[in-house]
């Protein structure tokens, strides 16, 4: 991964520097005194009780299905104990901030303080404390005082550059989604064969000629990561190639923690994919863009995501926190009815606070009412499959991983449909298998047997719940004609579905589907077509960064009957699902 011109600072909690400074290290000369914000991510008291809520009002069997929270409602359910608040404003106070400087949010106290306050608070953990606009690799591991210990779970850095400004770094693809020139004689019409068109999708999920209806429908919501900004002129392209009967689709911009809205000829090819497939297939869905600045810091790198390998900074991953924290702060009648997240790292990267405060808060968009959906990844059950100390063992995704949204796998071919070799799929390490997969996933263990032993958790989430087409997708980029494969296609096609389910919902005078995954594996399951063949490859030898790793010899989950980690419970049918909702 590159890093950009505005980053953005996460501090796993296990391995924050707080308290001292480190040896040798200070604000720029110049910048001392320049202004800064941190926000500090506090431990909710409880957490049954949210857990408990989001699944009741998300299970079509219970009564209280889809009585969803308003903002503040779905924010009290974790609210940290007021001693957490209290030792961290003590902890502040004690540093010499002003009180005038602190806010606290509840679940997040932000600080507005100097670059020289940030380095005696913090210790500089890390060097873009000190390095304005630039982040830098890990120095120390230090954990947080012993008053603090329970009660922080994440440190991250605000960003707030001037609306518009772009990177002047390179820009990686999403890892989701392999691509390639496609060179077509535009007279000649191509066929879901070699293509996979809107019309084909349309056709193969049975929703030809759906569109929203009404005045008001309801907002799909894209985010944007790695600087990745999409762009009108390729949309337009698109659906003139693709959907001309849809020329007048487009997309509205808002842009977060920094985000650009910048047109220009860059590569944009992920954001290019998410509005392409999302404005072609959401007919009348307003399609709304979150442009988000920012990348957050790596404190557990692997083979798949090196520090420094060649020089570059492989170290960053998109800025999970900061998005999830914007959407839980929309107000209720701006946040999406549907979220499509393209992007994913692997779980063992990440600091399991930094990933149980993400997956918490996109948990806590389903209480109000969204449907978040994530890619599953491109790696069937993984790529290096080596934990940071070298020992063997499949790889999860995340935010695929997070109990809380809906994960989607992928699928190739038209007739039949199978499992995708790519599809990424598994089992968390960090978050417990949920009650409503119960039954599903059990059924799957027992098909697989010892199988496997060892390279996995069993107990933990599984994932992907879904799958959707993966390959042959077209896309529009700095006005040529690529195709590619990846889950990152499948994320907004099945968003897209569920988006105009939602408005045949919206018309009914019913609320929306919210939440997925309780729905999925109980009434909404006769809806998706079960995918038997098939199957993911993976750990083959080499990471996703090119590195050498050990083999492991038949690595990947087989498409079976049933749910499987390749293709979840199968892939949606369109009328079948408008008569379960």
């Amino acid at each position: 991964m590159f890093n950009f011109k505005t980053s953005i600072l996460l501090l796993g909690a296990a391995s924050l520097t707080l308290g001292k400074p480190s040896q040798g290290v200070s604000a720029p000369a110049g910048h001392a005194l320049d202004l800064i914000t941190i926000s500090i991510g506090l431990t909710p008291e409880g957490h049954d009780g949210f857990e408990q809520t989001l699944f009741k009002i998300s299970d079509p069997s219970d009564p209280s299905y889809g009585q969803f929270l308003s903002q503040e409602q779905a924010k009290a359910l974790l609210k940290p104990s007021d001693e957490s608040t209290s030792l961290t404003l003590e902890w502040l106070s004690g540093h010499g901030i002003d009180a005038s400087s602190v806010s606290d949010q509840g679940q997040f106290i932000d600080v507005q303080l100097t670059m020289d306050q940030a380095i005696d608070l913090l210790g500089v953990h890390h060097q873009a404390i000190a390095q304005p606009g630039d982040a830098g690799v890990l120095t120390t591991e230090e954990s947080l005082p012993q008053e603090l210990q329970g009660h922080v779970a994440t440190i991250y850095r605000q960003l707030g550059p001037t609306v518009g400004e772009a990177s002047n770094r390179p820009r990686r693809r999403s890892p989701f989604f392999r691509m390639s020139p496609f060179n077509r004689d535009v007279s000649v019409p191509p066929t879901c064969i070699n293509m996979m068109t809107p019309a084909c999708v349309r056709q193969l999920y049975n929703f030809i000629g759906v569109s929203a209806a009404g005045d008001d429908p309801q907002i799909l919501g894209i985010p944007g990561f790695d600087g990745q900004v999409a762009q009108f002129s390729q949309l337009q392209e698109f659906l003139a190639a693709f959907a001309p009967d849809q020329a007048d689709s487009n997309f509205t911009f808002v842009l977060l923690n920094g985000g650009s809205d910048t047109q220009g000829d860059s590569a944009n090819i992920e954001a290019a994919l998410d509005t392409q497939i999302a404005g072609s297939l959401a007919d009348n869905v307003p399609v709304r863009f979150f442009s988000t600045g920012g990348q957050e810091m790596n404190v557990k790198p692997d083979l798949d995501y090196p520090i420094n390998v060649t020089g570059s900074d492989d170290v960053l991953i998109e800025p999970y926190l900061a998005f999830a924290r914007s959407m839980l702060d929309l107000p209720d009648d701006r946040l999406p009815s549907v979220i499509s997240i393209s992007y994913g790292v692997n779980e063992q990267i990440l600091a399991p606070p930094y990933a149980r405060q993400v997956c918490d808060i996109l948990g806590q968009l389903g209480l109000r009412g969204a449907s978040v959906l994530a890619a599953s990844g491109d790696a069937g059950p993984g790529a290096s499959c080596e934990t940071p100390a070298g020992a063997p063992r499949f790889l999860p995704t995340f935010p695929a991983s997070c109990p809380y949204i809906t994960a989607v796998g992928a699928t190739e071919g038209a007739g039949p449909e199978f499992g995708a070799t790519f599809s990424s799929g598994g089992f968390s390490d960090v978050f417990a298998r949920p009650a409503y997969q119960g039954a599903a996933v059990d059924q799957f263990l027992g098909l697989l047997g010892g199988k496997f032993g060892g390279l996995f958790n069993p107990a933990g989430r599984a994932f992907p719940d879904v799958a959707a087409e993966g390959s042959g997708f077209p896309v529009f980029d700095q006005d040529q004609l690529f195709t590619g494969q990846g889950t990152s296609a499948s994320a907004p096609v099945l968003a897209s579905i569920i988006s105009l389910l939602n408005d045949q919902r919206r018309v009914s005078g019913k609320p929306r589907l919210g939440f997925l995954n309780p729905w999925i594996y109980s009434a909404g399951r006769p809806g998706f077509r079960d995918i038997p063949q098939g199957g993911s490859m993976g750990c083959q030898g080499q990471s996703l960064a090119g590195l050498p790793s050990t083999p492991i010899p038949g690595a990947g989950w087989d498409s079976v009957a049933g749910w499987d980690p390749c293709t979840g419970v199968g892939t949606p049918i369109f009328d079948q699902l408008s008569t379960l909702v």
